[in-house]
């Protein structure tokens, strides 16, 4: 019933709607009017469905429903998409819907947080009304419709899970953006983005920013490495030995005794990790769990003592938390999976929204301390009988410690196991009985060092707290007394002769100018071809490490079909009114007027254009004729940037 016959993606600026979202232009087919009220009926019975399993504002979204019967069904759509977001927890809460068109069609905007969840959540809602408008009279029931839904959340769970930024990204990433840094999110499954414009791009993969080197990374990640250099510099570690096979880990046990540790020779996040091994049949098991990580294994004597994570930036401590093994308590009614749906609603496992940082997950990490317990989820548990479980990557237990409880001999160690492995962000999981005493009293040891530490833990639940350490940790990487904007100039004209001639000045002046234009893409004087047929974009420019200076021309069609490439310019240079199929679009200017940091050149002979600039800012524009526009934004550009573009 419902057809959608175009559909586009809109960036977060773009001349629709203040948001990211999908412009789609929808059409009813295949229907009678004597049946629109029962459509109607039943979508509105499905959303009210979406409220009581899924706990989303449906009432508040259909409050807003129109009410001529067709456009309120085209309305209904745009909410399930909507509320099947919002069911992940997705913040998407937009609709726009414009009037019925003398062609029948409407012109709605969906938001979304990003593309492939918006898209996803689409074609879900036109699967459920395909499925409750079936011509042939066999339409799906409340309870087909429900079950449909529920299997497809899981994927659209996922997707948003795999898409959503994490709590460390989102802290270094609003760093960025408080420093009018640009960011952006690469494509593929990891969660692996870029900042900085130009040769001020750097890469970003959780809480490794881009200045982290390749082989101090590499040496905290193998354990064998990492204990070695550690070792070497006096700092105490456990003792322990690289193994190929079980035989080996029970010669090591048979030298040194029980209790020991099993991991993995490389890996984070305690992946395949068992502590505290006590007998043979455990340290079989441990064996085969690690190797299911990683072929190698490392062995060591266990520790007593409580796990602490003390984190390190640019060679100076930051904070810690302790993180000691959960334990629930059985009640001879709950199951472990009831135990641990109570764990979870503990205050502090929802900071920041909860999720696998914070909350026990379902996950065979999780399974397997269970099954060694003798439990699995549907098990009861007896009362007064504890369950342990001890994962980092799938809800540990986290405790706040203040810095007034930690010897400064602990911390001065932290520090130097960092600046050991060469990492200016690191997290030194530390074993000790009493972190108020140094470790020298206690027996403690450095456990591991970690290059991609967690930071949320280290809030205490504080949003500005975690923002602090956010931005403490962007600056190791950018320098707060340093200057990361690129030289990037917008040029709207309606020619390609303003914008090659300031090409031309730039590239006089010893700078790699990339030069964006719909009909060509030039970086350092080599037009660049297309590729995987796929012409090169803005995004070919600017995100370019090579280049030292951007210009941009832009194109306001391409402005009016997707939006902004870009949140951040330095300087606009006007020549002339964009126009849209024959008309002047100012709304073109005032987009892209948002995105500019320094200043803007304007034409003086346009009327048109001065009467659109006597309303700006006029400590932001600058007036030229127009024969001496590009020479009026070089004197700006030197201005601005005199360590780029010198005189």
């Amino acid at each position: 019933m419902i057809n959608i016959i175009g559909i586009s993606s809109l960036s977060s600026l773009n001349l629709v709607a203040p948001k990211s979202g999908l412009v789609c232009r929808l059409s009813l087919k295949q229907y009678t009017h004597s049946t629109l009220d029962e459509v109607q009926q039943k979508l509105n019975q499905i959303l009210l469905l979406m409220g009581e399993n899924y706990d989303v504002p449906t009432k508040s979204i259909l409050s807003k429903c129109p009410e001529e019967t067709d456009t309120a069904i085209v309305y209904q759509f745009c909410a399930l998409s909507i509320l099947i977001q919002k069911a992940v927890k997705s913040s998407s809460n937009l609709i726009q819907l414009s009037p019925k068109n003398s062609n029948g069609c409407w012109d709605v905007f969906v938001e979304h947080e990003t593309n492939i969840v918006g898209r996803l959540s689409l074609r879900f809602a036109v699967k459920i009304v395909q499925m409750i408008t079936s011509i042939d009279g066999n339409a799906a029931n409340d309870g087909e419709v429900a079950a449909f839904i529920g299997e497809r959340f899981l994927t659209l769970e996922k997707s948003y899970s795999d898409t959503k930024l994490k709590h460390e990204a989102r802290v270094i990433l609003k760093a960025a953006e408080d420093r009018q840094i640009p960011w952006r999110r690469l494509p593929g499954p990891m969660p692996c983005f870029q900042y900085g414009y130009g040769t001020h791009q750097q890469p970003l993969l959780g809480t490794i920013l881009g200045f982290e080197r390749h082989g101090p990374v590499k040496f905290a990640d193998n354990k064998a490495t990492a204990s070695a250099l550690l070792a070497e510099a006096g700092l105490p570690v456990a003792y322990s030995e690289g193994i190929d096979t079980e035989r080996q880990a029970q010669e090591f046990v048979q030298r040194v005794g029980f209790p020991v540790v099993v991991k993995p020779m490389s890996g984070m996040r305690g992946g395949g990790v068992t502590p505290n091994i006590q007998n043979m049949d455990q340290l079989s098991r441990a064996c085969k769990k690690a190797v299911k990580f990683y072929p190698k294994i490392r062995i060591e004597k266990h520790i007593e003592g409580e796990d602490h994570r003390l984190t390190v930036f640019n060679g100076k401590f930051v904070g810690v938390f302790r993180r000691p093994n959960t334990v629930m308590v059985g009640d001879g009614k709950s199951t472990v999976g009831g135990l641990i749906a109570k764990e979870n609603k503990k205050p502090w496992r929802n900071w920041f929204g909860g999720g696998p940082r914070f909350q026990l997950q379902k996950a065979p990490v999780v399974t397997d301390f269970l099954k060694e317990q003798g439990y699995d989820w549907n098990n009861v548990v007896p009362a007064g009988k504890n369950i342990f479980l001890n994962v980092v990557s799938q809800g540990a237990n986290y405790q706040s410690v203040s810095m007034e409880e930690i010897h400064p001999e602990n911390v001065k160690l932290a520090e130097r196991a960092a600046k050991t492995l060469g990492l200016r962000i690191a997290g030194i999981d530390f074993l000790t009985t009493d972190i108020s005493k140094p470790y020298w009293e206690t027996g403690a040891v450095i456990c591991e060092v970690n290059a991609n530490p967690t930071l949320a833990p280290l809030s205490g639940g504080s949003v500005d707290r975690l923002e602090e350490i956010g931005r403490l940790a962007f600056e190791t990487s950018c320098p707060a007394d340093q200057n990361f904007a690129l030289p990037f100039i917008v040029v709207l004209s309606e020619d390609n002769v303003g914008a090659e001639k300031l090409a031309a000045e730039l590239t006089a002046a010893d700078l790699l100018v990339g030069h964006y234009s719909k009909d060509k893409t030039v970086i350092g004087g080599t037009v660049v071809p297309a590729s995987n047929h796929k012409k090169p974009s803005i995004s070919s420019v600017i995100w370019n490490g090579s280049v030292e200076t951007a210009i941009v021309q832009e194109n306001p069609i391409s402005i009016m079909q997707h939006g902004l490439e870009y949140d951040i310019c330095s300087h606009l240079l006007v020549e002339d009114i964009p126009q849209i199929n024959g008309r002047l679009s100012p709304n073109v200017l005032d987009l892209i007027l948002k995105t500019v940091t320094h200043g803007v050149i304007v034409n003086r002979d346009n009327p048109e254009l001065m009467a659109w600039a006597e309303n700006q800012d006029q400590n932001k524009i600058r007036f030229a004729a127009k024969g001496d526009l590009q020479s009026q934004m070089m004197t700006e550009l030197r201005s601005a940037f005199p360590d780029v573009i010198r005189s």
